[in-house]
């Protein structure tokens, strides 16, 4: 079944969070399934939680000038479930006061890499080489880009619907999710994602439209490459 669309007007603003550096960073391997992302042994190294919690004092003196509640919604993998902990918790001692609150949805997961699972991380170009072919069928059974987008623009329609009031909303969650989420919001065809700068560990940036309006036919053509039904 399609989720239904988001409002084309967005009442809350939208950041990105990458999560910090990771133990699957550190061995260089594609962890990318659900069965092996919550696991423990794929959450954040040291270096990962100091990154953490340096984006959350970022992003809490930032958006506290805002006057905007704080909302952080997070992929469930271990390593973006601690990077949110980390990020609120900092957020909430640099925005003094401000209300945080934070949620996990499904929908922001990472994206499967398919037969790469646990291989070297050098081989997601392969897969990143092939989404330059709109529509073309992964050689690793790697999730679609525009399957990505299709869950992720879910979470868009849900928190547009279920927060109230407007919200600075921060989706925690990984690389190539987020990237394509960029893609998504600003009406760039979903396929280019890697045409855009580089989205670092724990680096966040804002990726609301310009003028507060989601581009459907984006939304559209995505929902229809993507193959849902």
């Amino acid at each position: 079944m399609l989720r239904p669309l988001p409002p084309r007007t967005l009442k809350h603003r939208y950041y990105v969070l990458r999560h910090g550096e990771s133990l699957a960073n550190v061995g260089q391997i594609v962890c990318s399934t659900m069965e092996n992302g919550v696991k423990p042994e794929y959450g954040l190294s040291a270096l990962g939680r100091e990154q953490a919690t340096a984006a959350g004092t970022q992003l809490g003196a930032e958006l506290a000038a805002r006057g905007r509640a704080l909302a952080f919604v997070s992929s469930p993998f271990s390593r973006t479930q601690e990077t949110a902990r980390l990020a609120i918790d900092a957020a909430q001692r640099a925005a003094g006061g401000l209300a945080v609150a934070g949620y996990t949805h499904a929908g922001l997961r990472e994206r499967d890499f398919g037969d790469l699972e646990l291989t070297a991380a050098d081989r997601y170009g392969e897969v990143w080489a092939e989404d330059l072919v709109p529509g073309a069928k992964s050689t690793f059974r790697a999730e679609p880009a525009a399957a990505v987008w299709e869950r992720v623009r879910g979470v868009v329609a849900e928190v547009e619907a279920g927060l109230a009031g407007a919200a600075c909303v921060v989706l925690v969650a990984h690389g190539d999710v987020l990237q394509i989420a960029q893609c998504g919001m600003s009406g760039v065809p979903v396929h280019e994602h890697r045409s855009l700068p580089h989205l670092n560990q724990a680096n966040w940036r804002d990726v609301t439209p310009a003028d507060g309006l989601l581009p459907h036919d984006q939304l559209i053509a995505c929902r229809e490459s993507s193959g849902a039904s």
